[in-house]
């Protein structure tokens, strides 16, 4: 929405929204409004931000603009087209210990930047396969992204030498599929990985909530969700207890994940639908395989 290409030309507008943990506004962005009501179409991910949207009198919830598709990034954690062992051979993961994914989100107030370089040690001494996924904008050189460090050399170096893989797709569903638990701090992965209702433990993170204006609801739903970690030392202990009890916040994490999105597995055949009616044209028959 800030960073708007305005084509000298007719167009359909359409936005898929980027992540659902409620960050900077984006749950109901009343200031920029106006903006918002040029898109022809906004690509629900849930029914939640839907009703927050039509009750800030943003969008008629009852018109063709707000369209209920789900979340298409988060299809393929569900309808089986990741092949997990794969994955961790291509990564060189062992297959005798579980794998631990820590994946921050960016900023300067994010916990990469509080205690990133200091958890790697601790999450290497235990008897697990480490695997760190930054956000892409951790890699930005200025300082809103990255805190201003180079964060691919700063860990490149520390990784390999306490045997920690750093991966570098830019899509974490492939690296999410693959774990047995995630470390986060505030992030959309946090949500996301609930729908594969495995153990995560958040890294508290109240500078980061305030910098980027988290939503309070979204802030109580991922630490009711997971084991919180409210101190550095904290983390590789929780890692620990949640690997013996996997079940552990289970109901929650279903509860959070069936809120925040919609028909998961299916929302990529909604969303290709969608923009074939609107730009009015039939949509090919669906390819068998």
């Amino acid at each position: 929405f800030w960073d708007m290409t305005w084509l000298p030309r007719r167009t359909k507008r359409v936005h898929f929204f980027h992540g659902v943990a409620g960050k900077y506004g984006l749950d109901a962005p009343v200031r920029i409004a106006p903006l918002v009501s040029t898109f022809d179409r906004l690509m629900f991910p849930n029914r939640d931000r839907l009703r927050r949207y039509a009750e800030a009198g943003i969008v008629d919830p009852d018109g063709p603009g707000a369209a209920l598709v789900g979340y298409p990034k988060v299809d393929c954690l569900v309808d089986g087209s990741l092949d997990r062992r794969a994955i961790a051979e291509q990564l060189g993961l062992r297959p005798d210990r579980p794998t631990v994914l820590y994946a921050p989100t960016w900023s300067p107030y994010s916990s990469l930047n509080v205690m990133g370089r200091d958890l790697i040690p601790s999450l290497s001494a235990l008897d697990v396969n480490v695997l760190i996924k930054l956000h892409d904008r951790s890699y930005d050189p200025g300082a809103r992204g990255s805190g201003g460090v180079d964060w691919r050399s700063s860990l490149d170096e520390l990784c390999r030498e306490h045997g920690v893989v750093l991966a570098n797709g830019a899509d974490a569903s492939p690296y999410l599929f693959c774990a047995d638990l995630l470390i986060t701090d505030h992030s959309s992965v946090g949500f996301e990985y609930m729908l594969l209702d495995r153990p995560i433990v958040t890294i508290d993170s109240p500078e980061l909530v305030a910098r980027a204006r988290v939503t309070p609801q979204k802030v109580a739903q991922l630490q009711r969700a997971s084991f919180v970690a409210r101190h550095r030392r904290d983390v590789a202990s929780l890692v620990r207890r949640a690997l013996d009890r996997p079940l552990d916040h289970r109901h929650v994490r279903r509860a959070v994940a069936d809120e925040l999105f919609y028909c998961p597995g299916s929302a990529t055949a909604r969303a290709v639908q969608c923009l074939y009616d609107l730009l009015g044209l039939t949509a090919p028959e669906p390819v068998l395989r």
